[in-house]
């Protein structure tokens, strides 16, 4: 079965939407396809579903992962040596998706793995295999002012191009961006920027979290953002429950609760 993907992003749109009458941030999780191997992704990304993760972050592993830390780097190795490929990580999503099919899904890589089968190609596999958005780490907005290609090729596709900025880039306007390519699904604002504004940028901005922790969660209001990426949490996790599924599953689930509760309103606690 095909998933069908809804334009740019949409998904995105409609729990963004939801979070926002709910008076709470949306909480998503950053997570490496194929980590700690191809077979236990699955089983572990439905866990954090089944706990109440509104959205993910889904990372395709490379081998020179510059733009993330060294939990990440980690992460996509063990990824790698466990013998995950492109195709794997699409297959995997792509069963995840027939089970949910209103879960909104970002494909996070690196410009290597898109150029590698073309940027049509690539952008239109990604949407079949169910993903809404996607997030180059390492492609600037500058390049993408200057090549058009990029997201023109991500809308063809019925993918929405996010865009992640640091703190002196959001502070200058994104409509520019917004205008001339299309809708943008979200903002990715670096915790490393939290002192920037959210209030600027053309579309709901997502605060990443490097550690993501309970007490994290006061800088995604004080920017003003919309939700959060917990970016390394489940890499920490999975490090430390290496061959024990079911510990890593239920540190998982257990996380994934905490901080859903914690994104709630103050007097729904």
């Amino acid at each position: 079965m095909t998933a069908m993907t809804t334009p740019l992003g949409d998904r995105f749109s409609a729990m963004l939407d939801q979070c926002a009458r709910e008076h709470r941030l949306a909480f998503l999780l950053h997570l490496t396809l194929g980590d700690p191997s191809p077979e236990a992704s699955l089983p572990l990304l439905e866990t954090l579903a089944e706990a109440g993760a509104d959205a993910f972050e889904l990372a395709i592993p490379f081998s020179d992962p510059t733009a993330d830390g060294p939990v990440l780097e980690e992460s996509a190795h063990r990824a790698l040596d466990a013998g995950t490929t492109v195709e794997k990580c699409f297959s995997l999503v792509r069963t995840f998706r027939e089970k949910h099919p209103n879960v909104p899904l970002s494909l996070a890589t690196y410009v290597n793995i898109a150029v590698a089968p073309g940027l049509e190609r690539f952008f239109q596999s990604a949407a079949a295999a169910g993903f809404d958005a996607s997030a180059l780490r390492d492609l600037p907005l500058a390049m993408r002012e200057a090549e058009p290609e990029w997201d023109d090729a991500a809308r063809t596709a019925g993918i929405g191009l996010a865009a992640s900025v640091s703190g002196a880039s959001c502070q200058r306007s994104l409509s520019g961006i917004a205008k001339q390519r299309g809708t943008l699904p979200f903002v990715i604002l670096p915790e490393r920027a939290c002192g920037a504004s959210a209030t600027d940028a053309p579309a709901p901005v997502l605060l990443e979290l490097e550690e993501g922790n309970l007490a994290d969660i006061d800088k995604a209001r004080a920017a003003g953002a919309a939700g959060i990426i917990a970016g390394t949490a489940l890499g920490r996790i999975i490090e430390a429950n290496l061959g024990n599924a079911q510990a890593m599953e239920s540190a998982a689930s257990d996380y994934v609760r905490a901080m859903k509760a914690a994104c709630r309103p103050m007097t729904e606690r």
